[in-house]
């Protein structure tokens, strides 16, 4: 590997010796960019989804019915987080077909992945990103491509270079666009699931489960939602309902032309 390599030139003293590629992974046109990337980490940490505040997710929960999204679509890397895409960045993160996250797995990330792991290799790896044209889904991706290629050491530059062009694979195209798949043009909080708690108003997982609870028994009894968390919830009600409310108001206050206005019944 490179660290191995270094060390073994630095001993036998041959030359100049290659300085260490610590990965450089950032935002880029169109996507996102690592170069080099190596097995060694540099300015990004590796990580699952992190960042829950992505729009095209939002939306998407919004518009869901029967959790056909939440089932179906990822927030899908860029740079995957074994390649040191950080999930805690925006630029790194896209809402996408499961269909294509697996396909992009398959074809280029896990190759990459066992190049710089097992290889030992320096390369350079850019996804790029068409999106929809359509104002009410310019946020998801249309045509998603990567390029790879490999890196070499300049001894008289001091860096690390591309070698040659790197390809450009496509992973999918014509990704399908997302629709409204809800036809009121308000969401009753007492159908406001647990992952749509904590995505549109920003809550914990423990208070949005007991608002999905709470909705699941106003619906069964047919009562108010705040009747419904006072017999479920009664020693959380007095600081809750108020927490809930303000959030609510809150979302409502700042809503977006395709977004739905949360009820609060």
């Amino acid at each position: 590997n490179i660290k191995d390599l270094v060390e073994v030139l630095k001993l036998l003293d041959i030359g100049e010796t290659p300085e260490l590629a610590t990965s450089n992974v950032r935002a880029h046109t169109k996507g996102a960019i690592g170069e080099p990337l190596s097995e060694l980490p540099g300015n990004t940490k590796g990580s699952e989804y992190t960042n829950e505040s992505l729009p095209s997710w939002k939306k998407l929960i919004l518009w869901d019915k029967d959790k056909h999204y939440q089932n179906n679509w990822v927030r899908m890397h860029l740079i995957h987080h074994n390649l040191h895409g950080p999930g805690n960045e925006l630029w790194n993160l896209v809402s996408a077909p499961e269909k294509v996250n697996k396909a992009f797995l398959s074809k280029t990330e896990q190759p990459a992945i066992n190049k710089i792991r097992t290889g030992g290799s320096v390369v350079t790896y850019r996804t790029e990103i068409d999106f929809h044209s359509d104002s009410s889904v310019s946020e998801f991706p249309k045509n998603v491509y990567c390029h790879v290629g490999d890196m070499e050491y300049k001894n008289e530059k001091k860096k690390w270079e591309p070698v040659g062009t790197s390809s450009k694979k496509p992973i999918w195209e014509n990704i399908e666009k997302p629709k409204n798949l809800s036809t009121s043009s308000v969401l009753s909080i007492k159908n406001l699931g647990r992952r749509q708690a904590e995505e549109l108003l920003g809550f914990g997982y423990q208070l949005s489960l007991r608002i999905a609870q709470a909705g699941d028994h106003a619906k069964d009894k047919s009562i108010s939602f705040k009747k419904a968390f006072k017999q479920k919830f009664s020693s959380f009600y007095p600081t809750d309902i108020p927490m809930i409310e303000g959030a609510v108001n809150d979302y409502n206050a700042n809503l977006n032309p395709d977004q739905k206005k949360i009820s609060f019944r």
